[in-house]
C-alpha cells in the first residue's frame, strides 16, 4: 500500500479471496457476469424497500431470483457483486452489507458525509435463502444497488494482474484523447492490453476514476454491442475526483463502452484482473 503525499489513516476489511484453481475440488466459486440491472432503489421502491434508511436501521433485501432471464438465479448462488450508491445523506455515516442469516460484522462497505452521492463495489455473500442485510449507521439516506454479477460453480475463474493503465483521456492512453462529452459514449478495446488476453475473456475488473468533471453526472460501463443499461458505476459532482471498482463483461473481442451522462469529464481506467 503506497500513499503519495501527506499522511493518512488506512482501513482494510477482507471480503473474500480467490483461489489459484489447483485444489481438487476448488473450494471457491466462479463469477457469472451479467448485464447490470437495478435491484434496489429506495427513492422509488425498487426491490421492495421504499423510503430512506434511518439511523441504526437494518433492512433485508432479496437478491437471488432477480433480474429475469440473464439475471441472478434463484439457487446455486454464493455471493453477488453489487454497485451500491448512497445519495442525499443527512450526516456522515456508513453502510454495511452482509448475509441475512449471519451476525452483523464490524466492517463497513461504504463511507460518506452529508450531501454526498458516492458509490462503491460490494461483493456480498448471500444467506441460504438468497438475502442480504444492509445497515445504515447514522442520519437518513437513500440507497441504490445495481447487480453486476454473481458467484456460482458454473461461472468464470479469476486471473489477477499487476494493475496497468489501459485508459486515460487526459493523455490519449487507450486511444481516446480529451474529456468525454455529455450524453455520449466511447468504445474501449481492452483485449490484448495490460495483461488481458485478446480472446477468451468474459469480464474485466477495472478501477475507474472520473476527474475534472464540469458538473454532476455519472458513468456507465457495459459490453460493447449491447444496449446501454439504466444503471450507473460511478457518480460525481463538479470538480470531484472519485474512483470505483467495476466488474464489466466484455464483447467477444474484449471491448466495452463507457457513457458519460452530462457535462464533460476525464476518465482513467486501470485493469487489475479478468475472468476467463
Amino acid at each position: 500500500i503506497f500513499n503519495n503525499a501527506g499522511s493518512t489513516q488506512v482501513i482494510a476489511d477482507v471480503l473474500g479471496w480467490f483461489d489459484d484453481g489447483t485444489p481438487a475440488p476448488s473450494p471457491g466459486a466462479d463469477l457469472v457476469p451479467v448485464t447490470p440491472f437495478r435491484v434496489l432503489d429506495t427513492r422509488d421502491g425498487t426491490g421492495g424497500l421504499s423510503g430512506r434508511f434511518g439511523p441504526a436501521q437494518i433492512r433485508t433485501l432479496t437478491v437471488t431470483g432477480t433480474g429475469g432471464p440473464g439475471g441472478v438465479p434463484a439457487s446455486g448462488v454464493s455471493a453477488v457483486v453489487l454497485n451500491v450508491t448512497v445519495t442525499g445523506p443527512t450526516q456522515a455515516s456508513h453502510l454495511a452489507v452482509w448475509p441475512a442469516d449471519r451476525p452483523q460484522p464490524t466492517a463497513s462497505n461504504l463511507n460518506f458525509v452529508a450531501g454526498e452521492t458516492v458509490p462503491n463495489l460490494v461483493i456480498a455473500t448471500v444467506s441460504a435463502d438468497g438475502r442480504i442485510n444492509i445497515f445504515n449507521n447514522a442520519g437518513s439516506v437513500d440507497v441504490i444497488a445495481d447487480v453486476m454479477g454473481y458467484f456460482s460453480t458454473t461461472g468464470a475463474s479469476y486471473v489477477a494482474l499487476t494493475p496497468s493503465r489501459v485508459l486515460d483521456t487526459r493523455d490519449g492512453t487507450g486511444g481516446t484523447t480529451g474529456p468525454l462529452a455529455g450524453a455520449s459514449s466511447v468504445a474501449v478495446r481492452l483485449g490484448g492490453l495490460g495483461g488481458v488476453p485478446p480472446s477468451g475473456v468474459r469480464a474485466v475488473v477495472l478501477n475507474v476514476t472520473a476527474t475534472q468533471p464540469s458538473g454532476p453526472s455519472f458513468l456507465t460501463l457495459w459490453p460493447h454491442g449491447l444496449t446501454r443499461p439504466t444503471t450507473s458505476n460511478l457518480n460525481f459532482v463538479a470538480g470531484q475526483t472519485v474512483p470505483n471498482l467495476v466488474v464489466v463483461p466484455v464483447s467477444a473481442d474484449g471491448t466495452i463502452d463507457i457513457y458519460n451522462n452530462a457535462g464533460t469529464v476525464q476518465v482513467v481506467a486501470d485493469v487489475i484482473g479478468w475472468f476467463g
